[in-house]
Parts: C-alpha cells; sequence; structure tokens
C-alpha cells in the first residue's frame, strides 16, 4: 500500500511537470483589435459643395449590440447612446481630403453619427452602421457617408389693400428662379423637382399664397407673369435667401388698375359773350331774313303808291 501511493505521488509529479510547460506554451485568447475604420465626407446634392471634400468633421463611434437597429439608435441622445455601447470612440477632424481614421478597434458592429456642430455648408453626414471586419474580413474598412442636404421652404403672400386692411388676393401667377438661372423651376406637390411635367407657372390660391419646398439654401426670385383680373401687373423679381432647414416669407401688394378715361368730348367755340351763341345765330338769321323781306315788301308798297298819286 505505501509503495502504491509512492507511486502514485511520482506521477502526480510528473504530471506536474509536464503540464507546467504545456501551459506556458500555450497562447492567451486576446480581442482582435487591429481593425480600422476611415471615414470619408464628400459633398453632395446640387450645392457649391457638390464633390468637394468636407474637412474639420468630427464623428462619434459606438460599438453596439450585433443585432441593434439603426431607427432605434438614432432616436437616441448622446448620453444614452454612450450608456448603452459596448465602447465609444470620437474621430479625429477630417483633413482637406475629407478623411479621418480610428485604428485598433475590436471587431463588432459600429454606430457611427456626426458630432452636430461640425455639420458646415448646409450639410450632414447620415448616421450608419458598419461591420468590422467587413462581411469579405477586411479589417481596414472604408466609409463614404451619405450626406444629407439642409433644405429650405418659402411661402408668397400676395394681397391688395381694401378699406386700410390688407386683403389676400387669389389667380396672381408667378414664375420661380434660382439666382444664376433663367429657365423658371419646376414644383410639384409644392415640392421643388426636376420632373418635367411639373409645373412652372404658380398661381397663388384663396389665402393668397405660393408655396415652395425642398428648396436648397441660397439665393432665389419670384416674378409675377400675370396679375389677378382688374390690378396692375408688377413684373419686378421679388428676391428672397433660404438658409438650411427654414422657412421664408415674402409678401407683395398688387394695386387696382385705374379706371379708363372717359373719351374727349368736342370743345365749345370760344365765343365772346356778347355775341349769340351757335343756336342762337341760326334764330337770328331767320329773324333778320324775315325782317329784310318785310323791309322789301313794304318799300315796294311805298313806291307803288307814290306812282298812283
Amino acid at each position: 500500500m505505501k509503495h502504491l501511493k509512492n507511486i502514485m505521488r511520482k506521477y502526480f509529479i510528473l504530471l506536474c511537470m509536464i503540464g507546467m510547460p504545456l501551459q506556458m506554451a500555450m497562447p492567451t485568447v486576446m480581442a482582435d483589435e487591429s481593425n480600422e475604420l476611415t471615414i470619408i465626407a464628400v459633398g453632395a446634392g446640387d450645392s457649391d459643395a457638390q464633390n468637394k471634400p468636407m474637412s474639420g468633421w468630427s464623428f462619434n463611434v459606438y460599438q453596439v449590440n450585433n443585432d441593434a437597429q439603426l431607427d432605434q439608435l438614432n432616436q437616441l441622445n448622446e448620453n444614452r447612446l454612450k450608456a448603452q455601447a459596448i465602447k465609444s470612440y470620437e474621430t479625429n477632424p477630417t483633413n482637406e481630403a475629407g478623411a479621418t481614421t480610428l485604428s485598433q478597434l475590436p471587431q463588432g458592429l459600429y454606430y457611427v453619427r456626426q458630432m452636430p456642430k461640425t455639420a458646415q455648408k448646409h450639410q450632414k453626414s447620415v448616421p450608419f452602421l458598419v461591420l468590422l471586419p467587413d462581411i469579405k474580413g477586411n479589417k481596414h474598412v472604408t466609409v463614404y457617408p451619405k450626406i444629407m442636404i439642409e433644405r429650405g421652404s418659402v411661402t408668397l403672400l400676395k394681397y391688395t389693400t381694401k378699406d386700410n386692411q390688407s386683403v389676400p388676393l387669389a389667380g396672381a401667377v408667378f414664375e420661380l428662379y434660382d439666382a444664376n438661372g433663367t429657365t423658371p423651376l419646376r414644383v410639384k406637390d409644392e415640392q421643388l423637382t426636376t420632373d418635367m411635367s411639373a409645373l412652372t407657372r404658380l398661381t397663388t390660391n384663396k389665402a393668397g399664397e405660393i408655396t415652395v419646398s425642398n428648396l436648397t439654401p441660397g439665393r432665389y426670385y419670384f416674378k409675377e407673369i400675370q396679375a389677378p383680373k382688374g390690378y396692375k401687373l408688377d413684373d419686378r423679381p421679388l428676391w428672397f435667401t433660404v438658409q438650411s432647414a427654414e422657412r421664408v416669407y415674402v409678401s407683395h401688394e398688387n394695386h387696382l388698375m385705374p379706371p379708363p378715361d372717359k373719351p374727349n368730348e368736342p370743345k365749345k367755340p370760344n365765343t365772346p359773350p356778347w355775341l349769340p351763341q351757335t343756336g342762337e345765330s341760326l334764330l337770328m338769321i331767320g329773324v333778320g331774313v324775315l325782317l329784310i323781306g318785310i323791309g322789301i315788301k313794304l318799300g315796294r308798297s311805298t313806291k307803288s303808291e307814290g306812282s298812283i298819286g
């Protein structure tokens, strides 16, 4: 029995001696933090920033659970995002090429949102999700985020004045132009559009209004091309400036057309007051002729009597 215990002790010592080197030789399993995310922001749309790098933009990057939903994350503010995120990061501002890079990121799903104060030129990045590494196994992932242009709108109010009060004026027809254009812009369902079937002639409604949305920030003008019946046409440009995500109001007054001039009546000749007027002249002539006739007759009668004597 004692001999058996000694054998077992030797085996135990031997196993310990063999196990220690094996344990030391086995690598420690570490999280993969060799992933890299590059974000490149480029201007979009029909503004002066189109296709230009957006420098100075910074992003918050949150590692989230793999089942996270984009629309739900979009509803969260920064504090709640940080509380729910596995890890959170901030990028450096984008350089002159519009690029910024985060390195040494663990593998997983990331939610990326632009820092609000870094948007510029009325454009900002749309939040997005990105998987590191991507589905092809690439650990160095580059993303060009979708750029959203913040657009504004305008409401034109046409009115006239009656009894010292402003009254909305329906039926005035306008065209809308941008600062550089010579062709009227097209509008459909109160939205600026490139649809060639959309209208260019915009008519004020019963409230005297025309509203146009989806306007890229910049300078525009309305031009009246047809006034309501009975009102004077005023085709002077009505300039206005649209800023991002705001509505501009433009008002314009129409005036009634003056009543038509009465046809000119023929002027009466300037007759001296001591002369008879036209009607009176005819009467006087008639009386004169009659008196002359009577005089001639009386004269003849007198001569006849003298001859008899």
